[in-house]
């Protein structure tokens, strides 16, 4: 087997995990398993992010990811911008009070879901050469994974404790805040890479056209979502009964399951759809593109 043959059957191997979990191990102990899929999606994505983007610009990707993320969940915890007030009750955690955990999973998410958007732009990281194209794979992005956000947020938080909303919110106690902030965070790190992205030199390395690649990116999207009607459908995630916010809202779990299902059903899934379309288009049908990792 050559160095470049491995990688395939490891990756198939990466997005079956993440299908074992979501249908068969999360089920079976009677969870959500969100977290778990893209957790198990972090050597996929760093194997995948060095061989499309070279050491140099993924390391850089990698490092906004981790500063900015780190930085806003921080500011957030003590101010209350741009999230909104909350703080963790998951170990250990950072001096900031941000869990350890939590800029592994925005390392993982963020890249899961910069490549839903990649897609559904057919590939326009290969061929960002202007602000304004970069703007747009930025915002779209922004909202793939605003979107996952808004799908899981009151699970992991009103029913799981995972964090603490300190004066509840309108959406099943969750703040509208917390959306729009997560719109903002993700942007400033999405731009900045594109930004990168637009700049062609010779030694920084953009790997040429792989819909395979993206292809299990978007099946991985998928799956989150996919995970979350499993918690809904079984009732293993959400339970039965009601749950009490921080502000003494009282909330119907399953309700609650079932506004996130149809969040999955017509915001993840269309996403999914419209990823799927470019991906599967003939070549034929798309304007040529131009691998720059030539000079």
């Amino acid at each position: 087997m050559t160095k470049s043959d491995w990688y395939v059957p490891f990756s198939w191997i990466m997005v079956g995990l993440s299908f074992l979990l979501s249908l068969v191990v999360c089920p079976l102990l009677g969870i959500a398993g969100p977290s778990m899929i893209f957790f198990s999606a972090i050597p996929l994505v760093l194997v995948h992010g060095y061989r499309r983007y070279g050491f140099k610009k993924n390391t850089i990707f990698i490092a906004l990811i981790v500063i900015l993320s780190t930085l806003w969940e921080t500011l957030s915890i003590h101010t209350g911008f741009p999230f909104g007030h909350y703080h963790y009750t998951m170990k250990p955690q950072f001096p900031g009070g941000v869990p350890v955990a939590i800029p592994v999973a925005y390392i993982a998410l963020s890249y899961i879901c910069w490549h839903v958007a990649n897609a559904v732009l057919s590939e326009i990281d290969i061929r960002m050469n202007r602000t304004g194209t970069a703007f747009v794979m930025a915002a779209l992005a922004s909202v793939v994974m605003s979107v996952y956000d808004l799908a899981t947020d009151s699970l992991a938080s009103t029913v799981n404790n995972a964090w603490i909303w300190e004066q509840g919110g309108a959406f099943f106690g969750v703040p509208v805040s917390n959306y729009l902030g997560w719109m903002f965070c993700t942007f400033t790190f999405y731009i900045l890479f594109s930004l990168l992205l637009t700049r062609k030199k010779a030694h920084e390395k953009v790997a040429g056209s792989d819909r395979m690649s993206l292809l299990q990116f978007v099946l991985i999207y998928a799956n989150l979502g996919l995970s979350v009607l499993i918690a809904d459908f079984s009732r293993g995630g959400f339970g039965t009964g009601t749950v009490i916010d921080q502000s003494g809202t009282i909330w119907n779990r399953e309700a609650m399951g079932g506004s996130l299902s149809l969040i999955v059903i017509f915001g993840m899934f269309v996403l999914v759809f419209l990823a799927l379309i470019n991906l599967f288009r003939k070549k034929a049908d798309i304007k040529p593109e131009r691998d720059i990792s030539r000079p």
